[in-house]
């Protein structure tokens, strides 16, 4: 922290909070509302997901009675900064031992609430973890922690600066979200324009204009069958998903393959540099084959000289999230740069067929429901698919030179989309660190301008400090003279 506001003091958590927090945890019978950290989203911080449970179930470290204004600290892995305010409506909850509470004692809880938002915070406390498995910082630490104090008019001045400073910045997020939403939703439908034909004018339209002929999709598909060494058996369907445009035929993906799909080898990670380049499943969900998505394995390199990718390989994850399984994307990277782990499935198409449109095929909505619903073990967190179901899902297939124009069309918005999509997602970052530096101008007295005839924070510190300790000392005594009054002697039989 810079030099400190004049008229401001430097003191402690401790000093401004109340020192006990009733740890009496449920009483009665029925529900209760109960916070533990996972109830705490640490993006809004807020306190998003409580939950009721029964009084008979409540959990060992449901224990704290909180208030509103208790402001709610997490002890555990600090840097993530789960943080939040008991608004009034859960006045009365029960909230975990996970938390350190920290109850304002004559200052404003939003000053705490805001302060603990702060990277100072954040750093402090990171800096003063313990542990490695469960990292964690003690209550003593966060008691401990030095903070800066100003005069309460100021503490209520200040935040309510910081709250119309955070309402517009919302308002411009929440407006970033919305156009990320709107520009997702726009790729979706360029990718089912794409595959529906509505996308470039077909080649048959093409064809009756300039008076010629063209060679239909099957025609395309019957010749593929007849000079692979090793094709499906079949590739017309026993159903077609919709009429195929003019010129186009559904066909099986299979039947568009010059070898079988083959799944990747997946290996122990090692440390050591010469160890086999492995994808891993990340590259293929974001699409980016670069280094960073790669690990080194103790993959032997006998054991996959088959495995390594060459540029126009699609890849196929057949084991992820319910969102995420059957997720596709072409391989774009150098040849010979990485194997695929066990999780990807690997499809080789026709070099007749431009591989830019099946993975369009097969990352349009009409695909992902295909895969979902043909998934096995939805109910568990990591449903797969296999090679069968793969190789079974129908492709809408045009014309070949049909295929050149999509691509070309299709590579040229999505580029304009993806370039809007970095926009919004530099915004969002930007209100990220403007959101950061409300919150330290605000805590170096830089916020508002001050007003002079406020109270020294001095003063309100003695005094905050003052009542403490006359409540210890009534405490004490109300101890003290408990101890002095006799105490019936236990009888013997």
């Amino acid at each position: 922290m810079t030099s400190l506001p004049h008229r401001w003091v430097l003191t402690t958590l401790g000093e401004v909070t109340v020192p006990e927090i009733n740890q009496g945890g449920p009483t009665g019978i029925g529900e209760f509302l109960y916070v533990d950290i996972s109830s705490v989203d640490n993006r809004t911080k807020r306190i998003s997901s409580p939950k009721s449970v029964l009084v008979t179930e409540a959990p060992t470290r449901a224990r704290q009675r909180l208030t509103s204004g208790d402001v709610l600290v997490s002890m555990t892995r600090p840097n993530l900064n789960a943080v939040a305010i008991v608004p009034q409506n859960m006045d009365g909850a029960i909230g975990s031992t996970g938390f350190h509470v920290l109850r304002a004692a004559g200052i404003d809880p939003f000053w705490l609430y805001y302060l603990v938002q702060t990277s100072d915070f954040v750093t402090k406390m990171s800096n003063s973890v313990q542990g490695v498995v469960y990292p964690a910082v003690r209550p003593k630490d966060i008691e401990g922690c030095e903070i800066p104090l100003a005069a309460l008019a100021e503490q209520l001045r200040i935040v309510a600066e910081i709250e119309k400073q955070f309402t517009r910045l919302d308002a411009g997020v929440a407006a970033l979200k919305r156009v990320r939403t709107d520009l997702q939703r726009y790729r979706a439908s360029l990718l089912r324009a794409a595959c529906e034909g509505r996308l470039v004018p077909s080649e048959a339209e093409i064809a009756r204009s300039e008076g010629r002929d063209y060679e239909p999709a099957e025609s395309l598909v019957n010749r593929i069958l007849t000079r692979a060494s090793s094709s499906e058996p079949e590739a017309d369907l026993p159903f077609r998903p919709s009429p195929a445009p003019e010129g186009w035929a559904w066909v099986r993906f299979g039947a568009l393959l010059r070898e079988p799909l083959r799944n990747g080898r997946s290996a122990k990670r090692t440390e050591d540099p010469d160890g086999v380049r492995t994808l891993t499943l990340t590259a293929v969900t974001v699409g980016d084959f670069s280094e960073s998505n790669t690990k080194r394995t103790r993959a032997k390199p006998e054991d996959v000289e088959e495995l390594w990718l060459h540029p126009g390989d699609i890849l196929i994850e057949r084991s992820n999230t319910p969102d995420l399984v059957g997720t596709a994307r072409l391989y774009r990277g150098p040849p010979n740069f990485a194997i695929f782990p066990d999780l990807l499935i690997r499809a080789r198409v026709s070099t007749e067929i431009e591989g830019s449109f099946v993975e369009a095929v097969l990352r349009s909505t009409y695909a992902r429901n295909y895969f979902r619903r043909h998934a096995q073990g939805i109910a568990g967190h990591m449903p797969k698919i296999n090679q069968e179901v793969v190789a079974g899902l129908p492709i809408p297939l045009p014309p070949a030179a049909e295929q050149t124009r999509i691509v070309t069309e299709l590579d040229r918005q999505l580029s304009v989309v993806g370039k809007l999509e970095i926009v919004v997602r530099n915004g969002a970052e930007r209100a990220a660190l403007l959101r950061a530096s409300i919150l330290k101008n605000a805590f170096e007295g830089r916020l508002i301008t001050p007003d002079w005839t406020d109270e020294p924070a001095a003063v309100l510190l003695d005094r905050i400090l003052e009542a403490k300790d006359s409540a210890r000392d009534t405490t004490s005594a109300r101890c003290q003279e408990r101890d002095m009054k006799p105490r019936r002697r236990k009888r013997g039989r």
